[in-house]
């Protein structure tokens, strides 16, 4: 075998040898192969999650928003930046509380110029109310991981109560942030003409359902 051959056949072996590696890892739990305590199993039990403040983790929220446009299709939009805490009580859901803020002008319609657009004063005034803020007042449990949450959601200055059908998605400790994790999936109808929004009914429906998927994070402290 002259030397190039040689030369061909080390590689081989080297290529080879790298991919019974890779495909050894991938069939490992990624706990392993990145050497962290898997998690504990999610729990689905909201008086089994630890009491305190909990704050949105942004990275995993979301607020999405359908209207009916001329009866031929429900218009699908999002809100991008949001912040919120929750004070989470466990043994009473009624002793829980939690606020959400939401930036006017991240709303995101998937167009550039329909967001501007949205701003003005006959939509959602967001160069004079730059934020949508909701605050709770009660909190019950109406069932199973069901809950159903009141407050007031202020939105171009005016405050309206809201109800919140609210369900528990369950918690656990979450290795990657360090922290107790827990998420809600939550939904509501809204009339838009409540909060002074009219422009275009009934082309444009009054009526608006708003989704909302979030979580929240609670560090322990140490000391």
């Amino acid at each position: 075998m002259n030397a190039l051959s040689q030369i061909v056949l080390s590689g081989y072996r080297g290529l080879v040898s790298s991919l019974v590696i890779v495909i050894g890892l991938a069939t490992l739990p990624i706990a392993q192969v990145i050497g962290a305590e898997p998690s504990p199993a999610l729990s689905k039990v909201f008086s089994a999650q630890p009491a305190g403040e909990y704050m949105l983790d942004r990275t995993h929220a979301s607020v999405v928003w359908r209207v009916a446009h001329m009866g031929l299709s429900r218009y699908t939009a999002r809100f991008d930046k949001m912040d919120g805490k929750l004070d989470f009580r466990p043994g009473s859901a009624a002793s829980s509380s939690v606020e959400f803020t939401i930036e006017t002008a991240s709303v995101n319609t998937g167009i550039v110029p329909f967001n501007r657009q949205l701003m003005d004063a006959e939509w959602f005034d967001g160069t004079k109310q730059p934020t949508i803020r909701f605050r709770s007042t009660g909190m019950e449990a109406v069932g199973g991981n069901r809950y159903r949450l009141s407050g007031g959601l202020t939105m171009r200055g005016i405050t309206k109560p809201v109800v919140w059908d609210v369900t528990f998605n369950g918690g656990l400790y979450n290795t990657f942030m360090q922290a107790n994790a827990i998420g809600f999936s939550a939904k509501t109808t809204l009339k838009r003409s409540d909060w002074g929004m009219t422009k275009l009914i009934p082309l444009v429906g009054d009526e608006v359902e708003v989704e909302v998927e979030v979580e929240f994070l609670n560090r322990p402290t140490t000391g």
